[in-house]
């Protein structure tokens, strides 16, 4: 049965002989950065999950997805890999689709390949407002600072919550409409506060806001995007996307919270007592200790491909003939001989 956060804290103070409350909460937080860092380093398996969403080139209420722009949900960290129901779509470098006389920028119609866009707390039609408010009167005149891009530069804007625009689900008083003419708000910043926070465009922002924030919060979440290259037009049929993607490393901060990767306790608990034991000033045997981790940490990297099941294969990604240099393909060889 794997450990949970408490269960490894004790563990570990006990056998550096530190069994004290500030040892075991100091060892608990070597704990969760250690963690992070072991769920960062790799692409493990257990930390992939499948996403799908369906774009209906018919459907203009929502401008962002019509222009090709996927907003990928929150569990979503990093995308590994995305395709339609009958094809795969290949990742290009912004800089690839430069290096062509067509715009493929303007270009719709049959999606074949897809950029990774910059992380944004939202993404929004320039042409619509950002809409803000609060549900606590307690804090009133609190700093909301908003960062986007408005006319392809950078730009920020600052503006102070009042109590009349946060009765809006209570007495129908509409929000302050302070931000416009954005195209992607890429963060959203406020103090800690004693209510919850929103925002969102004057039409979901009465219904379900995309941005959301409990007191505690100070940033607003970031999310992954993708761009299809080229988006569906209306002539097209429904475009169901999947994409495989990493996820958030999962709840490690309380007491009762199990660390997700399986069979990792061990080697976590030995980063922790190297820290714990940088803590006490014994280096010499915290190198020990953290060379024993290594081994661990590579033994269970091979687990990841030796011991469950696998299919190593060498794919060659085979680019389709350029028709606007060699024009028009011909039997015999590319060249047309």
């Amino acid at each position: 049965m794997s450990l949970n956060l408490s269960q490894m804290a004790a563990s570990v103070c006990l056998i550096i002989d530190e069994p004290d409350a500030a040892s075991i909460a100091a060892c608990k937080t070597f704990l969760k950065q250690r963690a992070q860092m072991i769920w960062d380093s790799e692409l493990w398996r257990e930390s992939l999950v499948l996403v799908t969403t369906t774009m209906d080139p018919d459907d203009t209420s929502d401008p962002v997805k019509a222009s090709g722009v996927w907003v990928l949900p929150n569990i979503a960290d990093l995308v590994v890999a995305l395709r339609t129901s009958d094809r795969r779509l290949t990742v290009k470098n912004v800089e690839w689709f430069f290096q062509f006389d067509l715009d493929q920028f303007s270009n719709t119609g049959a999606t074949a390949d897809f950029m990774m866009l910059p992380k944004a707390a939202f993404t929004m039609d320039p042409n619509t407002t950002l809409a803000l408010y609060a549900n606590n009167a307690a804090d009133n005149g609190a700093i909301v600072s908003v960062r986007g891009i408005y006319n392809g530069s950078v730009s920020q804007r600052n503006g102070t919550l009042y109590s009349t625009d946060w009765t809006i689900n209570n007495g129908g008083v509409s929000p302050t409409n302070f931000v416009s003419g954005l195209s992607e708000i890429t963060s959203i910043t406020k103090p800690a506060g004693q209510g919850n926070f929103f925002a969102g465009t004057s039409v979901s922002i009465t219904g379900v806001p995309e941005v959301q924030m409990v007191n505690t919060d100070t940033n607003a979440f970031q999310y992954a995007r993708v761009k299809l290259m080229e988006p569906p037009t209306s002539t097209d049929q429904d475009l169901n996307l999947r994409a495989l993607v990493k996820r958030f490393m999962p709840s490690f901060t309380l007491d009762q919270d199990t660390f997700l990767l399986t069979g990792f306790e061990e080697m976590l608990m030995l980063f922790a007592q190297h820290d714990m034991l940088k803590r006490k000033r014994q280096f010499a045997k915290a190198s020990l200790v953290r060379q024993e981790a290594n081994e661990i940490l590579m033994n269970l990297r091979k687990r990841e491909v030796y011991q469950q099941a696998n299919n190593p294969r060498l794919v060659p990604d085979v680019e389709p003939l350029s028709t606007a240099f060699w024009g028009a393909p011909t039997k015999g060889n590319i060249f047309g001989f």
